[in-house]
Order: structure tokens, then C-alpha cells, then sequence
């Protein structure tokens, strides 16, 4: 494997790491909705309901 490829796989461990998986039930018609507002963010769904989770938090978290 080049080192490159390499690095680069043991960053991409380092930073999930820490991460946990959240699974959900949703209507597909709202799973639709989110897909297409990803694809125009040129983002993966996962990365667009992260966006969401934070965005949401960031509003509505108490001063």
C-alpha cells in the first residue's frame, strides 16, 4: 500500500474514531426530500443530516 494511502487511512480511523451511528425510521417521501436537497449540496445524505443535527442544535441551545 503507498504511504499516501496509508496516512490517509489512519486519519480517516483517527476521526471516527469517536463516532457513533444513528439509525431512524422516515417516510420515503422525506427521505426523498433530503436526498435531493443533498445532491444539490453536492454532499452525502449523512453528511447532510449532520448538517441538519448541527444547524439545529447551534439555533435552539439555550445561552
Amino acid at each position: 500500500m503507498p504511504k499516501q494511502v496509508q496516512e490517509l487511512t489512519q486519519t480517516i480511523s483517527t476521526i471516527y474514531k469517536n463516532d457513533s451511528v444513528i439509525k431512524f425510521h422516515t417516510p420515503d417521501y422525506l427521505k426523498h426530500l433530503l436526498e435531493k436537497q443533498a445532491v444539490k449540496r453536492n454532499i452525502s445524505l449523512s453528511a447532510f443530516m449532520r448538517l441538519i443535527a448541527s444547524e439545529y442544535l447551534r439555533r435552539n441551545q439555550p445561552l
